[in-house]
């Protein structure tokens, strides 16, 4: 193989690898079930991890888990018709057969849950506004949920309107 089709197929490869990534994640964000959730004010910066905020949600405390060998938790929810979180449901190491569900494989310290999506990347310095946001006015997260319970955050809402930074 000659170098430059060597140098040919590995940029090929990367760039298929990208824009595989980025089809994949469009895919979550137009089919995954919505969940729309108020932020709780926390630290809201990051300094270890400087362009993420730290988002904290309802659901991110446990109230009765005694249990610490649950491998997995699901937490299980009810929506209104506009996506918005009524109420958490209940907590359950068995995967829900149908409703809503987010789904927890992380170590906990026994107060909060990590779902993995509590920290959000911003744009360098737009965290300024996130923080003010978060004091200020009504701050929600549009979270995106599988048909396997995993989630992401497709978009932040300060007063119901997507916030662009």
């Amino acid at each position: 193989m000659t170098r430059r089709r060597l140098i040919i197929l590995v940029v090929a490869f990367w760039v298929t690898l990208i824009v595989g990534f980025v089809w994949y994640m469009e895919y979550i964000k137009q089919n995954w079930v919505m969940l729309i959730v108020k932020i709780e004010p926390v630290d809201p910066r990051d300094f270890l991890r400087w362009d993420y905020v730290t988002l904290s949600f309802p659901f991110s405390r446990i109230p009765d888990i005694k249990d610490e060998r649950w491998k997995a938790v699901y937490v299980e929810f009810s929506k209104w018709a506009d996506n918005r979180l009524i109420k958490i449901e209940k907590y359950s190491d068995r995967m829900p057969l149908n409703g809503l569900a987010i789904k927890w494989t992380y170590a906990w310290d026994g107060w909060t849950i990590e779902y993995g999506i509590e920290k959000f990347f911003v744009p360098e310095w737009k965290w300024h506004d996130l923080e003010n946001a978060i004091r200020e006015k009504k701050m929600e997260a549009q979270i995106a949920i599988d048909r396997f319970w995993r989630s992401i955050i497709k978009n932040i809402l300060i007063d119901g309107v997507v916030w662009k930074p």
